[in-house]
């Protein structure tokens, strides 16, 4: 549940979400990236007639180490190792469903009876902050 105070951890703290702890203390928690497998295949500019064979396709999704986890989804790729066709006048290469992933985040050990934040993407959050913000913003500025 999205609360007032994870709001304000949200707006106050920037981009990575906060947890406040049982002694009032706020520490990080630990996001991790997690995707949807990879969806590819690989694609031929076929002669009509020609049969093609490629080595298995090898796709792995990357993601960059440091993101901001409070306004967006991980921003990963997949990415696909080389791939040998024949006969090999026939260019191939591989093609990829966008790669979809949201957040994970747990509290650290160390923060007891913890209250966190939901980044952007855990559960459906943004819209809500979006509502929240400017519903806080005409409260304060009107």
């Amino acid at each position: 549940m999205f609360t007032l105070l994870s709001f304000l951890a949200v707006v106050v703290h920037g981009c990575h979400p906060e947890c406040l702890c049982e002694d009032l203390s706020t520490v990080a928690p630990i996001c991790t990236p997690v995707c949807q497998e990879p969806q590819c295949i690989i694609q031929c500019n076929q002669h009509s007639g020609t049969h093609v064979s490629c080595t298995p396709l090898n796709c792995n999704v990357t993601c960059p180490v440091d993101q901001c986890e409070a306004d967006s989804c991980p921003q990963c790729e997949t990415v696909c190792g080389p791939i040998v066709c024949s006969p090999e006048t026939v260019a191939c290469t591989p093609l990829c469903e966008e790669t979809q992933c949201t957040w994970s985040c747990t509290a650290p050990l160390s923060c007891v009876n913890a209250n966190c934040t939901e980044p952007a993407c855990s559960s459906g959050t943004v819209a809500t902050v979006s509502l929240i913000v400017l519903f806080l913003f005409i409260l304060l500025f009107l």
